[in-house]
């Protein structure tokens, strides 16, 4: 089942984030209006975790290419 991270502002200005799986981002979306209204939370973005393919070389050496799962580019590259 397709993991999906969530980024928000509580109604006092704290941030609110979390992870959590559903069958699709529809599915995502559902539960999140749902915890949205309950929360009183103001949800700034959703993301799917998803697979990325990586190539690396260090100094001279042969390149290594790998995969990795995660919600964005910047954290592959971290």
């Amino acid at each position: 089942m397709p993991e999906f991270k969530f980024e928000g502002t509580l109604s006092n200005g704290k941030p609110a984030h979390g992870v959590f799986t559903a069958d699709n981002l529809k599915d995502a979306k559902i539960k999140l209006k749902s915890l949205a209204r309950s929360k009183n939370l103001k949800i700034n973005r959703i993301l799917k975790k998803r697979s990325f393919i990586y190539k690396v070389q260090k100094g001279k050496d042969k390149p290594f290419t790998g995969e990795q799962k995660a919600y964005t580019k910047e954290e592959v590259s971290a």
